[in-house]
């Protein structure tokens, strides 16, 4: 009896766990939003990609720094605005550039 109880804990901890997962799993990173934004426009037009960023990792990077700064401006000039969507927290700056990513 007590064998079973334990196995049921086990399986019911694990299937807490795997629930869990999904939602975790698709909050992507800055650099993986970036990463699918800059593919699709590679896709889109490759000669004007190559004009312009040259390789997936620089493309990635310029659109993180572009987000970044429009995101700064945002919570430098639209404060109110900024606060009340973001939150003034160290992460706020982070969830406004996943945001301008999407």
């Amino acid at each position: 009896m007590k064998k079973t109880l334990t196995t049921i804990g086990l399986v019911a901890a694990i299937a807490a766990g795997t629930m869990a997962l999904p939602g975790a799993a698709s909050a992507a990173s800055t650099a993986d939003l970036a990463r699918a934004e800059c593919r699709n426009d590679k896709l889109d037009d490759p000669r004007e990609f190559g004009r312009e960023h040259g390789t997936i990792k620089r493309c990635v990077k310029n659109e993180t720094r572009q987000a970044r700064r429009e995101c700064k401006a945002d919570r430098r000039f639209e404060t109110a605005e900024f606060r009340r969507e973001y939150g003034t927290g160290k992460k706020a700056l982070r969830r406004c550039v996943r945001d301008e990513l999407r």
